[in-house]
């Protein structure tokens, strides 16, 4: 039987963006591999579900979300899939030529469980790409580059959303894209947390459009505080090893909200910060102690919260100077 790859778009008042998006998967060229699209309206108040109508057709399906946002959108699509390998894309994106070939390539030779490539930000009136978003451009192409996704994966999601091939089997075993948002960042756990295999491919193979109204700009489900509990939840889930107290390292704003999730889920937390300025004070019943006088001495699970890059450098040097082990005695959140 012929492989056939399906992919699935969540869209809520894409009309702007949807002819090229939807362009860019009928220019896909993939020799005997059957794909289809699914289209799926999440309540668009534009002329968006009109649009979708008129590409309907052999291969492509449109459907109305049976639920709301994008998690209930994209399960939708999910359920009424008949490939046996899963894409995704938003639709103010754009796929390379290649795309799906070059993903399903990886599939076929490399046994992994998930594929991926490189990322790069565009926008149709030329304006300028934002600094955040170019870091995480180039942070997430230096994870492909490296091939080591899980590394950091409490730092941020360690995999584009929008960029990603798998077997229909492989995803339904992880319970799909049901779950907490953010929803790709919760995909990603959920391969963690099973041992999915994840291989990058050294091109680029998805174009991210930036723009203003972007949901992860907008949308109250993209804020740090959600990447926050998803982080902790996935933490305290697969990583933390009950029989040792967690160490909070850092006592600024990120610091803070660690700490006070923690305390407030009933953990009893040590915590320390490179500041001598709060070394001695009392935050949320805890006294902040020296990082340099205590962490070799505790059998803690360090959880660094630190957003400066140039400090992590110089935390992650020491920490491995104590023999302490990245992903197992630390994890950085931030």
């Amino acid at each position: 039987m012929r492989d056939k790859i399906t992919v699935i778009i969540p869209v809520k008042n894409g009309e702007q963006f949807l002819s090229n998006c939807i362009e860019s998967f009928f220019k896909q060229n993939i020799p005997d591999v059957d794909k289809e699209l699914i289209l799926v309206d999440d309540g668009s108040t534009d002329n968006s579900y009109n649009m979708l109508k008129k590409h309907e057709g052999v291969g492509v399906v449109v459907l109305r979300n049976n639920g709301t946002g994008i998690i209930d959108a994209l399960s939708t699509g999910l359920n009424k899939a008949t490939g046996n390998y899963i894409s995704r894309m938003d639709i103010d994106d754009i796929m390379p030529e290649d795309k799906l070939l070059r993903l399903y390539q990886v599939l076929k030779t490399k046994h992994v469980n998930v594929a991926t490539g490189k990322v790069k930000y565009f926008h149709y009136q030329k304006k300028e790409i934002g600094e955040g978003y170019l870091k995480y451009q180039n942070w997430l192409n230096g994870l492909v580059e490296n091939q080591n996704f899980y590394k950091d994966i409490y730092k941020e999601c360690v995999v584009a959303s929008p960029n990603w091939m798998m077997s229909k089997s492989d995803l339904k075993n992880v319970g799909g894209f049901e779950g907490d948002y953010p929803e790709d960042y919760n995909l990603v756990f959920k391969w963690y947390n099973a041992g999915y295999k994840v291989h990058g491919i050294d091109e680029v193979t998805h174009h991210w459009y930036d723009h203003s109204s972007r949901a992860s700009r907008n949308d109250v489900n993209y804020k740090e505080n959600s990447f926050f509990e998803l982080k902790l939840k996935w933490f305290l889930s697969v990583d933390f090893d009950s029989s040792r107290k967690i160490l909070v390292y850092g006592a600024g704003n990120k610091g803070k909200v660690l700490a006070k999730k923690l305390i407030d889920r009933g953990h009893e937390i040590r915590w320390c910060s490179n500041n001598p300025k709060k070394v001695g004070k009392n935050i949320y019943g805890v006294i902040l102690i020296s990082d340099r006088d205590s962490i070799q001495e505790m059998n803690c699970q360090i959880i660094v919260a630190i957003a400066v890059e140039s400090e992590k450098k110089v935390i992650r040097q020491r920490l491995e100077e104590y023999r302490l082990r990245e992903g197992m005695d630390f994890f950085f959140f931030s």
